[in-house]
């Protein structure tokens, strides 16, 4: 889960005519799709609301490491400086000095020390930021296919050792929250089960459950090549997690795929990641987040 998730910058922003891509599918309005007694589309309207949310929680988590990193920027300007000139940086914390806690300086450097570090510290962050917003597109992913699971289970029922289950689904209506109970401790173990799939494969897995279509506009696109776009930042990510100092093969082939990756990485490269490594994944979550969005109201559409 992303850190810190509750700090959002678009909280009280008020979509008032709204595109398809952010549509949220009861907005469609009544004389289209009564969300009340029709069930079959459920599925849908729940996904295009947490699309919306998590629409939002991305932005904002971008936005969050963007103003850190530019602090850093604006450091690294200042203490480069005329004006800083002859001054000292410090760093402090605390220690215990004849018994006390004190607030002392563990580290102090002359101008153009610290505008250096500041620098190479952008990107220490930018790796974090990465691993942060892979975190919510798994997270993203992960939800949608559990919500399409939670209202269309019958493919899952299938085999003996789900016989239990199926007596507790056909009797839904005489006792629901037995049923609702068990499919909700049914999906968690899926879901648990499913992470190690990495969300490539998910992705794919989800389209095909749930007969989604990449929307019309955006033709030139596949599902598998989405998919191994998610698949490229799962694989930085995982570099970043576990410490590999260069970049690996899988990563590198992945990378010169068209419509993959705009970064060309290079096997055997140490792996360097600044803020336009950044920017490109916020670009790549925002579209996906709105082809999503667009394949599940076209999956409702007439003509669809």
């Amino acid at each position: 889960m992303s850190l810190k998730r509750e700090l959002k910058f678009f909280e009280n922003y008020k979509v008032t005519s709204p595109a398809i891509d952010n549509l949220i599918f009861k907005e469609l309005g009544g004389l289209i799709y009564d969300g009340g007694a029709n069930t079959k589309y459920k599925w849908i309207e729940q996904s295009t609301i947490d699309l919306r949310e998590f629409g939002d929680i991305i932005k904002s988590t971008y936005i969050r490491w963007a103003l850190a990193i530019n602090g850093l920027n604006l450091g690294h300007e200042k203490y480069k400086s005329e004006d800083f000139k002859g001054k000292a940086f410090a760093i402090t914390s605390a220690r215990f000095v004849n018994g006390d806690i004190t607030k002392v300086n563990i580290m102090a450097w002359d101008g153009p020390t610290a505008s250096q570090n500041h620098l190479d510290t952008v990107n220490m962050l930018a790796s974090y930021a990465i691993i942060d917003m892979y975190a919510l597109l798994e997270e993203l992913i992960l939800k949608l296919f559990k919500t399409y699971w939670f209202y269309n289970p019958e493919s899952m029922l299938v085999g003996k050792d789900n016989r239990s289950l199926r007596i507790l689904y056909r009797d839904r209506n005489v006792n629901p929250d037995a049923w609702e109970n068990a499919w909700n401790e049914r999906l968690d173990k899926w879901q648990r089960n499913k992470i190690y799939d990495g969300i490539g494969k998910t992705f794919i897995s989800y389209y095909s459950s749930a007969k989604l279509k990449v929307p019309k506009d955006k033709e030139e696109y596949t599902v598998e090549n989405i998919a191994t776009t998610l698949k490229s930042i799962s694989v930085l990510r995982n570099c970043l997690i576990h410490g590999s100092p260069t970049i690996p093969k899988e990563l590198a082939e992945i990378s010169n795929i068209d419509k993959v990756n705009e970064f060309p990485f290079v096997e055997g490269e140490k792996i360097e990641l600044n803020l336009n490594h950044l920017i490109s994944i916020e670009q790549f979550t925002n579209a996906f987040v709105a082809t999503l969005n667009v394949s599940l109201i076209e999956k409702f559409l007439p003509n669809n």
